[in-house]
């Protein structure tokens, strides 16, 4: 007997499976190619990334929304993954290994500090929550300007 070739949104891993019933249904916010032989052919659409579990089991919903402020969409065939979310201009998050996505306290005027993407999520020269302080190498003669989100030279006269 042969392995059953299963429609797409399933998956078939057993080795001697001849009929569709032998088709598991891939979970909830996942999608697979027709034909897939294991549960991992099943990935993340494309608002969602993928939840690794910990303890190498198969989770029960392996995907989460994306959050608001951000694109689970790479553009790729490839399923997002929690450190790979491309954070939105406006947008900042602590560690790449967190779904809290904050809207910068900024993102109201022209400019915010906060100008998103997958790692470095602050503009040059600012730093730290919300990038909402001057970088090491500018703190000593600079100040942040929020309505502005950047850091001005302190003035020299007002010392």
């Amino acid at each position: 007997a042969e392995v059953h070739a299963c429609p797409a949104q399933t998956y078939n891993d057993l080795e001697l499976a001849p009929s569709e019933a032998s088709c598991k249904q891939c979970p909830l916010h996942t999608t697979s190619r027709a034909g897939s032989p294991s549960f991992e052919a099943c990935v993340c659409t494309s608002e969602y990334y993928r939840v690794v579990d910990e303890g190498g089991g198969e989770s029960k919903s392996p995907c989460q929304r994306c959050p608001v402020g951000a694109s689970c969409d790479t553009g790729s065939s490839e399923e997002t993954t929690l450190e790979e979310i491309l954070l939105l201009p406006g947008y900042w998050r602590w560690r790449r290994d967190t779904s809290a996505v904050l809207r910068c306290p900024d993102a109201v005027y022209n400019s915010t500090g906060c100008r998103g993407g997958t790692e470095d999520y602050c503009k040059e020269g600012l730093t730290g929550p919300y990038c909402s302080l001057c970088s090491p190498s500018l703190r000593a003669d600079h100040y942040y300007v929020a309505t502005s989100s950047t850091c001005e030279p302190c003035d020299s006269a007002a010392s």
